[in-house]
């Protein structure tokens, strides 16, 4: 997971996150999944943070 966001004084931060074990990684870049949306899915950050902190596990 990355996330990208913009500070107040005009820098921006990303965040990257892997959550794949051993080769999981190599194996998902090889799908079409992963081919066909290479960006992968938008988020809301600010919802994201309000589930965790709510305790979702998932």
């Amino acid at each position: 997971m990355s996330l990208c966001s913009r500070a107040p004084d005009a820098g921006s931060v990303e965040c990257c996150v892997d959550r794949f074990t051993g080769g999981a990684a190599d194996e998902f870049m090889m799908t079409d999944v992963f081919r066909e949306n290479l960006a992968g899915m938008d988020i809301d950050g600010e919802e994201l943070l309000a589930r965790v902190e709510a305790g979702a596990k998932s």
